[in-house]
């Protein structure tokens, strides 16, 4: 059975609550990411997707101004390497997510989960 470990892409973009939208955004633009993992003292607290900035950005947020944690996905779904990556697409395709943000024990973030079909 595959898990989600075998599936799951490092996260190359973490940023804290605090980052700028505009930072948050060229990082993933930078990274060729469509996600970028919130973290609040190591723990996962949120997930800002392109999705979401972009929405942002058409509500009249000011991206050089505006926190990434005001418009990240304040519960985002979490993961683990050893769930069944079938079980984790379904929960991400209930949720209506893309993105799963993948978890250690103490919400540290380990990876990112991608499902283009949710």
């Amino acid at each position: 059975m595959r898990r989600v470990a075998d599936a799951m892409h490092t996260p190359s973009v973490v940023v804290e609550p605090s980052t700028t939208v505009q930072e948050a955004s060229a990082r993933m633009l930078d990274a060729h990411v469509h996600a970028a993992v919130v973290v609040d003292d190591g723990a996962v607290c949120g997930l800002a997707t392109a999705a979401r900035v972009s929405t942002a950005l058409s509500e009249g947020y000011d991206a050089s101004e505006t926190p990434v944690g005001a418009i990240a996905e304040a519960e985002p779904t979490l993961v683990a390497p050893d769930d069944a990556l079938a079980e984790a697409h379904q929960l991400m395709r209930s949720a209506g997510r893309t993105f799963a943000a993948v978890v250690g024990s103490k919400r540290e973030p380990l990876g990112l989960l991608e499902d283009p079909e949710a």
